[in-house]
Order: structure tokens, then C-alpha cells, then sequence
């Protein structure tokens, strides 16, 4: 139900919803997610494992339903044998003779129609619980899978727009110096400023230009990994209508704060998972020493002939068997005692693995919080910063412009406005990601 609800938004999503009027193609954060849950490439081999693990379950049964062969045979004996006997075993042989005979019809033909039906086998009985969870395991690593997808796509979507933001602010600050610059060449033309203050201010617009080169790189790779990660055509005009302060409060702080049941998470149900499959490789190798039993049903048709009649006057003889077959293990020179002695310490490792795994846990969870928390507390003081930095710069455009401020302290508040700017632009996307992370920890996407 839940895949055909996902096809579904899928299909609603692609192509119509998701043209924008521009002719690009637009998701909000939610609508990436499920567009990647159905066509991202590690989802997409997670169900075809899952499609492996039904037919394998459908393969297992089948061993012990009926089994029916069926075979032929035609034999020409281009040269037929030769076997000797003694004379005196032949009317008017000569004893101490050996007289050549040939008791084979040069062609025979055949067919026979096999049954076998397994009536007990402790390997058997094992074996289809072991599909059983081994499908398990399959759907919960399918399920673990589209916690990573969702992971990923809600960093690389916040690092979209972190660089688009970042550029566009880079782009809007180069233009402002730029403006900037041919006042002050004008003013040094008038000889109101001096020519420092032209190569100070030029000095500035290239450094910044250069930054906003290297942004729009970066908004490049940035788009064409979310793209790959989607399941997108890299060519695609991508447009992305979430804003990052809506990814920021993507998850309530009653959600990251709640109560935590490690027991829930997927990766200590794929431990117990792990524990249960050695249980039954254990149990299959302790099956061993019991007994298999099986029955058995044949009918055969044989003909024999010097020449190729055998569909006209060729006479056939048949042949029925039903037997039952009983295999015992009597001696195997400890060799089953030692596979399942080994098939116990797998067990135990297992089982201590489920519980490391649910420490891990735990310690991940206390760790994503506190990186969470620092990233918060991060996130509030660039955001400060950044309104400082701000106030700065502009006093300090206005005080360059009426002449009492030098190029030097323009500069200088230039950069600290856009080292904050970055600043805060990237606290913003530690903050999603810290979250997103919590959240993964947490086991609640």
C-alpha cells in the first residue's frame, strides 16, 4: 500500500506538477523525497533484492512439494557387443568351445516419468523460516535505505539553496562595489579621493568577483549531486521552492527531545535480525544428525528392435517402481558436531553484537544532540553577527561616501559583512544537517 501511494505522488509529481512556468522543474523539499524514494538508484536495487528474497522464499517451499522428471533415450549400437559363452551351453556345441553370440537388439528406446515427494527433513523445515527472514531483512534494509535518501536529500537540498543563497549574496555584494568603484574613480578624477583609495576598491571587487565565481561552481556541483541522488537527468533545470528557513524547522523540538526506545530503531532490528538468522543456521547444522525421509514413484517404457519400428509394430514393455528412501547419519567423524560448534559462536557473537549495536545507538543519539544543540546555539550568534555586520557596512558605505571614512574601513567592513554572511549561511545548513542527523539517530524521518 505504502509503494503504491509512493508511485502515485510519483506520477501525480512527474512531469505535470512539477513544470514551473519557467519550463523548470520544481519540488519543495517533501515532493524531492518521495520522488528520490521511487527513483533513486540504491531504492531502486533495494526492491529488486526484495523481489529476489520472494522468489528465494517461493524457491525453498518448493523443495518440499512433489517433484516430477521426466527423461528419454533412443540408442542405435552402431557395432552391437560380442560376448562368448561356452559350446556345451548350446545344443550341438562342443564343449571347451567359446561360441560368439550377440544378445543386444541393435536399437532400443526408452522413456520413464520420475516422482519425489520429501516427507521429512529437519534441513527443510529450517530452510523456510530462514527465507522468511531473510525477506525480513531485505524489507528492513530497504526501509533503512530511505532513511539514508531522505538524510541525504534533506542535506543536499539545504546545500542548494545554500549556495544559490550564497551566491546571490556574493553577486549582490560585487555589484554594490562595483557601483561603488566608479564613484570613487569619478571622486579621484575630481581629485576628491586619492588614487589608493581606486586600488583598494579594486582590489576588493576582484577578490569578491572571484568568490562569486567560485559560488556558482559550487551551486553547480551542489545541484547536480541532488539531481543524481533524486534520480534526475543531470541536464534537468532544477528549481527548488522550499525555502531554508522552513528546512530549519523541519522537525518540532518535541520530536527531537522525546522520549527514545532503541529498540525501535532500525539498525538494532537488523542486529536481532542478524542474531535470528545464525539461530537458524545453527539449527539447520544440528539437523544434520537427524534422519531424511522421502518417497519415490517411477514408470517406465523400453523397447528394443533391430530396425527403427518402434511407433508401428514395436512392442514395449513398461515398468512401475514405488519405493520410500530413509538416509541415516551414522558417523560423520564430528564433522556435524563441529559445524555446529561453530554455528554457537556465531550465535554468541551475535548476540553480543545486538547489544553493542544497542549502545551505539544510544551513544549516536547523545551525540547528535549535542552537535545539534552547538549547531543551534552557532546558529543564533552568526544570525546576530550577520544583523551587526550589516548595521556596520552601512554606516560605514555612508561615511565613505560623504568623505569622512577611508577605503581601508569600507574594506574592512566589506569583508566582515561578508564573512558573516557566510558565516550565517553556513551555520543555517549545519543546523539542517545536525537536525537531519538527530533525526536519522532517532530513527524518526
Amino acid at each position: 500500500m505504502e509503494t503504491l501511494k509512493r508511485v502515485l505522488i510519483a506520477l501525480f509529481l512527474w512531469p505535470a506538477a512539477l513544470l514551473a512556468q519557467d519550463g523548470s522543474t520544481s519540488f519543495t523539499l517533501n515532493e524531492a523525497i518521495e520522488y528520490a524514494k521511487i527513483n533513486s538508484y540504491a531504492l531502486r536495487d533495494s526492491e529488486f533484492e526484495i523481489q529476489k528474497a520472494k522468489r528465494l522464499v517461493k524457491e525453498a517451499l518448493a523443495i518440499g512439494l512433489p517433484q516430477i522428471s521426466g527423461s528419454a533415450s533412443y540408442n542405435n549400437y552402431l557395432e552391437v557387443p560380442i560376448q562368448q559363452i561356452p559350446g556345451d551351453f548350446i545344443p550341438g556345441g562342443q564343449p571347451g568351445d567359446l561360441i560368439e553370440v550377440q544378445f543386444q537388439p541393435e536399437q532400443n528406446m526408452g522413456f520413464d516419468v520420475t516422482a519425489n515427494q520429501l516427507i521429512f527433513d529437519g534441513s527443510y523445515i529450517v530452510a523456510t523460516k530462514s527465507v522468511k527472514v531473510f525477506l525480513e531483512l531485505s524489507e528492513k534494509l530497504k526501509t533503512k535505505t530511505e532513511y539514508e535518501i531522505t538524510n541525504a536529500i534533506i542535506q543536499l537540498y539545504a546545500q542548494v539553496l545554500v549556495s544559490e543563497e550564497n551566491y546571490n549574496v556574493l553577486e549582490e555584494s560585487a555589484e554594490n562595489l562595483r557601483t561603488t568603484l566608479d564613484e570613487t574613480k569619478a571622486l579621484n578624477t575630481e581629485g576628491f579621493v586619492s588614487e589608493q583609495d581606486v586600488d583598494q576598491l579594486e582590489l576588493l571587487v576582484l577578490s569578491t568577483e572571484n568568490r562569486v565565481r567560485q559560488a556558482d561552481r559550487q551551486k553547480s556541483i551542489s545541484q547536480n549531486i541532488l539531481l543524481y541522488t533524486m534520480g534526475l537527468p543531470l541536464e534537468t533545470d532544477l528549481a527548488l521552492t522550499t525555502p531554508l528557513e522552513d528546512i530549519v524547522d523541519i522537525a518540532g523540538e518535541e520530536t527531537l527531545v522525546g522520549d527514545f526506545d532503541f529498540t525501535e530503531h532500525i539498525d538494532y532490528q537488523l542486529a536481532e535480525n542478524q542474531l535470528r538468522t545464525d539461530e537458524l543456521k545453527m539449527k539447520n547444522e544440528q539437523a544434520a544428525y537427524m534422519p531424511s525421509l522421502s518417497a519415490f514413484y517411477s514408470y517406465q517404457q523400453n523397447s528394443q528392435a533391430n530396425e527403427f519400428n518402434f511407433f508401428n509394430d514395436g512392442v514395449w514393455f513398461p515398468t512401475q517402481l514405488l519405493g520410500v528412501r530413509l538416509n541415516v547419519p551414522i558417523f560423520t567423524s564430528f564433522g556435524i558436531k563441529n559445524a555446529v560448534a561453530q554455528a554457537q559462536i556465531n550465535v554468541e557473537q551475535s548476540s553480543m553484537n545486538v547489544e553493542r549495536v544497542g549502545r551505539d545507538i544510544q551513544v549516536q543519539v547523545q551525540q547528535a544532540r549535542d552537535v545539534y544543540y552547538q549547531a543551534l546555539d552557532n546558529y543564533q550568534t552568526t544570525e546576530q553577527n550577520l544583523e551587526l555586520s550589516r548595521r556596520i557596512n552601512d554606516k560605514e558605505l555612508i561615511k565613505y561616501r560623504e568623505g569622512v571614512s577611508t577605503s581601508l574601513d569600507l574594506a574592512q567592513a566589506q569583508r566582515q559583512f561578508l564573512d558573516s554572511q557566510s558565516n550565517f549561511i553556513m551555520s543555517t545548513y549545519n543546523l539542517i544537517d545536525a537536525k537531519s542527523n538527530l533525526l536519522k539517530a532517532l530513527n524518526r524521518y
